[in-house]
C-alpha cells in the first residue's frame, strides 16, 4: 500500500474529526452539563489607577461578593483598562501582580 504524506494526513484528520464525533456528538448532554459559568460573569468591575509608578495606568479591578451592606468583596483578577489614554491596557508585571504580591494591599474594593 502505497500512501502520499498529504493522503496520511487526510487519515489521520478524519480519525481525529470521527473520534471527536463519537465522543461528543452522540451525548451532547452530558457535554453541556460539564460547561461552567465563567466567572468574570458574575463579577463587579472597578476602574483604578496604578500606583507603583508614576505612569498611572489604568487598571480594571474584578471583584466577587454578595452585594450585602458593608460586605467586603474580594478582588480575584486585575488587567489592564483599554479605554485608558496611558496604556492602552497593558501592564507593567508590578501593576499585573499587584493583587497578589502587596501584603498591605487591599483586598476589596471600596465602592
Amino acid at each position: 500500500m502505497n500512501v502520499s504524506r498529504r493522503k496520511f494526513f487526510k487519515i489521520c484528520a478524519g480519525g481525529m474529526a470521527g473520534t471527536t464525533v463519537a465522543a461528543l456528538g452522540f451525548m451532547p448532554g452530558m457535554a453541556i452539563a460539564n460547561v461552567r459559568e465563567y466567572k468574570l460573569l458574575r463579577s463587579k468591575e472597578t476602574r483604578n489607577t496604578c500606583t507603583y509608578c508614576s505612569v498611572g495606568c489604568g487598571l480594571l479591578i474584578y471583584s466577587m461578593g454578595d452585594g450585602a451592606m458593608n460586605a467586603k468583596s474580594a478582588i480575584f483578577h486585575v488587567e489592564g483598562d483599554s479605554d485608558h489614554p496611558v496604556n492602552r491596557g497593558a501592564l507593567c508585571p508590578k501593576g499585573g501582580w499587584s493583587a497578589r504580591l502587596y501584603p498591605k494591599r487591599k483586598s476589596f474594593t471600596l465602592s
